[in-house]
């Protein structure tokens, strides 16, 4: 139970209570941070192996009738896409951060995960998110249960 007599003394709680929360803010996002950082890190552990296959070569035909062969392993060489994948914050309160890729004109990252009518879908994201979905929640669960406020 808590006693406050005077205007001073009221000002100092409150000033405390207010940097508690304030504090309490910065640790949920760092927490949010980190649990999308794993996620950031698979997406670009995935885009620079090229860890997804897909089936045999395709052949396609040119304008000109020849044929020529498309890579389904594609995987980027110039790591310009790897390199856009990064995460943002939000909202503060609720902590929201998106892990997204910068490359918006055209939006390439679209266009792999998806694919197109010549682009077979790479689903890079997708991927990670699967693989890291439950290690996301567990990193932000063990950060919020070793704050420290004092």
């Amino acid at each position: 139970m808590f006693e406050v007599s005077g205007e001073k003394a009221m000002k100092n709680f409150l000033g405390k209570i207010e940097n508690y929360s304030r504090m309490i803010k910065q640790q949920e996002i760092a927490a949010v941070k980190a649990g999308a950082l794993l996620f950031q890190n698979e997406w670009k552990r995935n885009i620079q192996l090229g860890v997804i296959k897909y089936p045999k070569e395709k052949k396609r035909k040119r304008k000109d009738g020849t044929y020529y062969k498309t890579r389904h392993g594609w995987k980027p060489s110039t790591g310009t896409y790897a390199r856009s994948v990064h995460t943002k914050v939000i909202s503060d309160y609720p902590a929201v951060v998106r892990v997204g890729s910068d490359l918006n004109n055209p939006p390439y990252p679209f266009f792999l995960e998806y694919g197109t009518k010549y682009i077979t879908p790479r689903l890079w994201a997708t991927k990670a998110f699967e693989q890291t979905e439950f290690a996301v929640y567990e990193e932000i669960r063990r950060v919020m249960m070793n704050m420290r406020l004092v």
